[in-house]
């Protein structure tokens, strides 16, 4: 039977032409068809293909080696697949996401753009501590400073998240919680920074903390074990303390210390 026999239909034509080259005496570069396996299904095979001639230097026939290369194509798609699958995630997330190689953003999304207010070609280019974030961040590091720690965590640790001070193009400044990791993006690692505006949130925290720090009632925080997480000043000043702090220092043990009657702790808990 001739080769094309087990040629994948659709490729035949590009085999007969290669061959046609070859004996032609023309340079046939290494090519890549899919032929037919035995089961019914189909395999990739890259092509070396080279012409052999009698003694009078005339072309007799080819010869060719051929190379399965079915896994990495498989694998290749995977790739591709799950690129393909990043980037829609990466175009439609309401969070910011930047791409950023070699300190410098390389990529980022329309979120991006909307949160910080500007557009893409005022992000790309820049380092992430530089225009878009203040001097200083609130626990008074420099914003330099605290991201180079960050990276280098990334790379020794792996996934930072963490709460980061930033400023749009127009200088207004908001809260945001950042998550930093590394990604592979065709076979390049490049650090992936995921910007949320917590902004909103930290104005309901900031009221809940008004209401709970001046409440007239006792309102306290407590693990199941019975150790205060959080009290606030007027729960303190109920028991006697001068302060919050002081309070949760004294009592390690809610059911004992508190309670006249320990049972009432666990009928409390149920």
């Amino acid at each position: 039977k001739p080769f094309t026999y087990i040629v994948a239909p659709e490729s035949i034509t590009e085999v007969k032409e290669n061959f046609r080259k070859g004996i032609a005496g023309e340079i046939v570069p290494i090519y890549e068809a899919p032929l037919l396996h035995k089961d019914g299904g189909r395999i990739s095979i890259e092509f070396h293909v080279s012409t052999l001639y009698d003694l009078n230097g005339l072309p007799t026939g080819r010869l060719g080696v051929g190379r399965d290369i079915t896994e990495r194509r498989r694998t290749e798609e995977t790739i591709r697949e799950s690129e393909k699958k990043y980037f829609s995630l990466f175009n439609h997330a309401n969070d910011a996401i930047f791409i950023i190689d070699d300190g410098r953003v390389v990529d980022c999304n329309k979120t991006a753009e909307l949160m910080f207010g500007c557009s893409r070609s005022n992000l790309i280019n820049e380092v992430p501590y530089g225009r878009f974030s203040p001097e200083i961040q609130s626990d008074g590091r420099s914003s330099g400073e605290a991201a180079m720690l960050k990276i280098k965590d990334v790379y020794s640790i792996g996934t930072q998240s963490f709460e980061w001070k930033h400023r749009r193009w127009d200088g207004t400044l908001f809260d945001a919680e950042v998550s930093i990791n590394i990604i592979e993006v065709k076979g390049k690692k490049y650090l992936q920074s995921i910007v949320r505006d917590i902004s909103e949130r930290k104005k309901v925290e900031a009221r809940y903390r008004s209401i709970y720090d001046n409440a007239i009632d006792g309102i306290y925080q407590s693990t199941l074990e019975g150790r205060f997480l959080s009290v606030n000043p007027a729960m303190a000043r109920i028991h006697g303390y001068d302060s919050p702090q002081e309070m949760m220092e004294d009592i390690t043990d809610i059911a004992n210390q508190l309670y006249i009657n320990v049972e009432d702790r666990k009928e409390f808990l149920r």
